[in-house]
């Protein structure tokens, strides 16, 4: 699938659930061409450092001077190579496997966060869409009550005032229904603007977290990636150890002497070795052992780090869940609604009591609603920390 035919992918026409969400985010070929792209530049690293230098032709012709008899020349050439005998381009090429493992888990990081903000906005927009619904409620029970208090006031039970209050609290309503409608829009921009549907799907999904969870073996992307840094950086400080083993030129020529009339021919033969009396790489080597050290510290602050917030959205979890337990019977709240109503048309109630049961079941619905996104929140928040939400 090209990347022109993923921005122009419209929506399915099926109910699409926060996995299929999560997957139309993350097939975007530029992503995995951004993978590749990576390691060939890690390979191509690995590759400029072991390069082996080209051969040397070496000529030389030297002529003195004099009588016929006594003229001499020398003429010679030589090729060389360096080689060494400390394997430090082997080490190095180890190395590269622990390169390729840090870049894929930077992928995989990436994939991560990307799966946690589509799963957030996914949610979000399952969020906005409860609260419109319980808005939209609100202004039907308003608008019955304005019928019944339309009846009132042809009985004469009821003044003009009355009805202008309703009418009031209709305005209202209507204000915080356009309002939870504008937060509902910025959800799905942002939800689109991930997974790339030119056309809005009906999601499916509660918002309500289900009970179960928190079975998933715990992965951090971070660790991983400052574990094969670590790694990398061993196999380089064994790369340059032993520098009087590296370096070495072995070369090989022909030679011709003349002397008078007489010619000499010969082949030459050269070794040449590196008189370490120090170690040049020394401050490489300690600057290497540095950057390692750092990291392994790093290392063992992250490890903590994530333990810690690891438990703390494990206990966040909990408690919201916990919390969703008192809020889980909601069947009486219609039939007192419906009781303030009938109370309301009979004249045995005022309107500011039937407003304010209006009111409360609409803070109510909310506040569950609310617990319901805390709750599903709480359980995002653990998965991305487990590493959940970007199986291929």
């Amino acid at each position: 699938m090209s990347a022109s035919a993923y921005a122009q992918s419209s929506a399915p026409a099926e109910e699409v659930s926060v996995s299929e969400a999560v997957r139309a985010a993350l097939s975007r070929p530029p992503a995995e061409l951004l993978l590749e792209r990576r390691l060939d530049a890690a390979r191509a690293g690995v590759d400029e450092q072991t390069r082996r230098s080209a051969p040397t032709l070496s000529l030389d012709y030297e002529r003195v001077g004099g009588s016929t008899e006594l003229a001499a020349s020398e003429f010679s050439a030589v090729v060389e190579q360096n080689f060494d005998v400390s394997r430090w381009r082997t080490r190095l090429r180890q190395g590269l496997t622990h390169r390729e493992r840090a870049e894929r888990a930077e992928h995989e990081r990436w994939r991560l966060e990307t799966a946690h903000r589509v799963r957030v906005a996914f949610y979000e927009v399952r969020l906005h869409q409860a609260r419109l619904a319980e808005h939209e409620r609100w202004r039907a029970r308003l608008e019955e009550a304005l019928q019944a208090m339309q009846a009132r006031v042809e009985r004469g039970d009821a003044s003009a005032y009355m009805s202008g209050r309703v009418a009031r609290e209709l305005e209202l309503a209507a204000a915080s229904e356009a309002a939870v409608r504008s937060a509902l829009e910025g959800a799905w921009a942002e939800l689109t603007s991930h997974a790339g549907w030119e056309q809005r799907p009906e999601l499916g999904g509660a918002l309500e977290p289900s009970k179960g969870g928190d079975a998933a073996e715990p992965r951090s992307p971070d660790q991983a990636i400052l574990q094969a840094r670590i790694q990398a950086l061993g196999a380089e400080i064994d790369a340059v150890r032993s520098p009087w083993l590296r370096d070495w030129t072995v070369g090989v020529g022909y030679r011709q002497d003349r002397a008078g009339a007489l010619t000499g021919h010969g082949v030459i033969v050269a070794l040449s070795l590196p008189l370490a009396l120090w170690n040049p790489d020394a401050p490489r080597q300690a600057r290497l052992q540095a950057e390692r050290a750092a990291l392994q510290h790093e290392l063992e602050l992250v490890s903590q780090q994530y333990e810690r917030a690891l438990e703390g959205a494990r206990q966040r979890r909990r408690v919201a869940m916990q919390a969703l337990r008192p809020a889980e019977d909601a069947a009486a709240d219609a039939a007192l609604t419906r009781q303030a109503l009938q109370s309301f048309e009979a004249g045995e109630s005022s309107l500011a009591e039937l407003l304010d049961v209006y009111e409360s079941e609409l803070e109510l619905q909310l506040a569950r609603i609310e617990l319901q996104w805390e709750a599903r929140r709480a359980d995002l928040d653990l998965q991305r920390l487990q590493g959940v939400g970007a199986s291929r």
